[in-house]
C-alpha cells in the first residue's frame, strides 16, 4: 500500500508550475516571442507571434497582468482593458495522414490570479474546431499554479483548431475571468490493460474478476495490445486470496519508461529488479522469490493480483486475478532417504539419523514424525513437524529435540515411529515419503516403506 501511495505522490509531484510560457513543448509551438506591450496590465501584440491568433478586438485581447513581468511571461486570458468572458488564442495542429493514438488529452499549468468571485469563477474553456472538449476547466486555488487537463477527445487526421478561452461564471458576468494559462501541451491518452499468455495464447481478462490459471514457470503478460500510446507504465503483483483480499505479505512494482513491449515475465522481474524498495511486502524472506503455489497461512487458495497502470493524465490501472499452477513433483530420489540408529541403551532409547540427497536450486524440504499405533493409524497429539532445528543440514538430521534429547531425537525401542520426508519448489508441485521404524523383540531395527506414503 506504501508503494502505491508514494507513486500517486510522485505523479503529483509532477503536477507543478513547468517553465513559463512553453507553448511548444507538446505539438503546440509559440513561433516567436509574444510581444507584450509597455506597462503591467497591456495587452499582447501580434508581433513576431505566426502561430497562434489571438481576439482581434482591442478590448478582449489576452493581457499581461501587473501579478508578472517581463522575465516570467504567461498568458493571462482576462480581457484586456474591459470585464466579461470571451479573451482566447487559438493554433491550427496538423496529425497527418496516419494517427496511432487517436485519443488525446490537453494539459496545462492554471492559476487564477484574482480573488473572491475572481478565484472561484476563472475558468478556460478548450475547444476543436468550435466544439468544447468537456466542460470549463478551473482552479479555485489562487496560491499556486496547478496542472490541469481537458477530457480526452477523439482526433482524425488532417488538421484542427485548438482554442482556449478564459470564462467567469456565465456570459453575463461581469467579474473579470483573470486566469493564468501557461505551458500547453498535447498528449496521447494512455489506458492501461493487458491480456495474460497461457502456453503461448492470449486471453482477456475476464470481466467477472474469476482467475486465470497460469503455469508458475510462464507467467506472462502482454501490455502493448491496450496500452500502445503509454510513455511510462507501472506493473506490480499483489498476494491476495480468491475473492482479491490481499495478504500485504508478498508485494513489489516497478515504474518502466519507453514504449510498452509485448512480454513481460513476471516471474524475471520477481527475481531480478523487485528488491529493496520496489519490494513492499511485509514478508521481507520472501523477496526476490517467484510468485508460488499452495495456500496462503489462513490456509485458503493463493492468488494474485497483476496490475499494469499508466500516469496519462492521472493514475489508471487494469488488473487481473491470477492462480499459479506448480509443474510436475521432482524426481522420487529427492524426498526418499535413509536412516542409521545407534545401539539402544539400559533403557531402551536409541538415536536416528536421516540422510537425503541434496536439492536443485529453489527447492525447500520438511521432516515430519509421529508415533503410530499397530494397525498403522497416526497416535494423537504424538506428531512433531518441522522445527527450525531440523533445517540446519540440508543432507541430514538427528532430529534434535525429539522425545527430549537436546542435541539428537531420543526414540524407544517400545513404540513405531513414521518419519516422512516433504520436498518441493517455488515452481514444482509436493512430493513425499515415508519410513516406519520400530524395533522386533531380538532388538533389531525394521525399517518398512508403505507405498501409500510415497504417492
Amino acid at each position: 500500500m506504501k508503494k502505491i501511495i508514494s507513486l500517486i505522490l510522485l505523479l503529483a509531484s509532477m503536477q507543478i508550475k513547468a517553465q513559463p510560457f512553453q507553448f511548444n513543448n507538446g505539438d503546440f509551438s509559440s513561433g516567436g516571442t509574444p510581444y507584450m506591450g509597455a506597462g503591467p496590465g497591456a495587452c499582447i501584440s501580434m508581433n513576431g507571434v505566426m502561430n497562434w491568433n489571438f481576439n482581434s478586438g482591442n478590448g478582449f485581447k489576452p493581457q499581461l497582468t501587473s501579478f508578472q513581468n517581463g522575465t516570467n511571461p504567461y498568458i493571462d486570458l482576462t480581457p484586456c482593458g474591459t470585464t466579461g468572458n470571451g479573451a482566447w488564442i487559438e493554433q491550427t495542429i496538423g496529425f497527418g495522414d496516419r494517427i496511432q493514438c487517436d485519443s488525446m488529452y490537453i494539459s496545462f499549468d492554471l492559476r487564477p490570479m484574482g480573488s473572491g468571485s475572481q478565484s472561484n469563477d476563472a475558468g478556460v474553456m478548450v475547444s476543436m474546431d468550435g466544439n468544447n472538449i468537456g466542460s470549463r476547466v478551473f482552479s479555485a486555488d489562487a496560491s499556486q499554479w496547478v496542472n490541469k487537463y481537458t477530457a480526452s477527445f477523439k482526433v482524425t487526421p488532417g488538421s484542427h483548431v485548438f482554442r482556449f478561452t478564459g470564462q467567469s461564471n456565465g456570459a453575463g458576468n461581469n467579474t473579470p475571468a483573470v486566469m493564468g494559462l501557461d505551458n500547453i501541451q498535447l498528449h496521447a491518452l494512455a489506458k492501461p490493460g493487458f491480456k495474460v499468455i497461457v502456453n503461448g495464447i492470449a486471453k482477456d481478462i475476464p470481466a467477472d474478476g474469476s482467475a486465470i490459471e497460469v503455469p508458475c514457470d510462464n507467467v506472462i503478460i502482454d501490455p502493448s495490445i491496450t496500452t500502445p500510446c503509454a510513455k511510462k507504465y507501472e506493473v506490480h503483483v499483489q498476494e491476495c486470496d480468491k475473492n482479491w483480499n490481499r495478504t500485504y505479505d508478498y508485494e513489489w512494482g516497478s515504474w518502466f519508461t519507453g514504449p510498452v513491449p509485448n512480454s513481460i515475465n513476471i516471474q524475471q522481474l520477481a527475481t531480478t529488479i523487485e528488491r529493496g524498495a520496489n519490494y513492499t511486502g511485509t514478508d521481507r524472506n520472501r523477496e526476490g522469490q517467484k510468485l508460488i503455489a499452495g495456500n496462503l497461512q489462513n490456509g485458503q487458495e493463493r492468488y494474485y493480483r497483476i496490475a499494469v497502470c499508466t500516469g496519462e493524465p492521472s493514475w489508471d490501472c487494469k488488473f487481473a486475478l491470477i492462480k499459479i499452477i506448480p509443474g510436475p513433483a521432482l524426481d522420487k530420489s529427492y524426498s526418499r532417504f535413509s536412516i542409521e540408529t545407534s545401539v539402544p541403551d539400559a533403557a531402551g532409547n536409541y538415536t536416528i539419523t536421516a540422510k537425503a540427497i541434496a536439492l536443485p536450486a529453489e527447492c525447500s524440504f520438511y521432516w515430519e514424525i509421529n508415533e503410530m499405533d499397530a494397525n498403522g493409524n497416526v497416535i494423537p497429539g504424538t506428531k512433531m513437524a518441522n522445527p527450525a532445528a531440523w533445517w540446519t543440514n540440508p543432507l541430514l538430521t538427528s532430529f534434535p529435540g525429539y522425545g527430549n534429547g537436546a542435541t539428537a531425537g531420543k526414540f524407544n525401542i517400545s513404540k513405531r515411529y513414521r518419519i516422512t520426508r516433504g520436498t518441493w519448489c517455488q515452481c514444482k508441485a509436493w512430493d513425499q515419503s515415508s519410513v516406519m521404524v520400530q524395533y522386533n523383540n531380538e532388538k533389531k531395527i525394521l525399517l518398512n516403506i508403505p507405498e501409500e506414503l510415497e504417492n
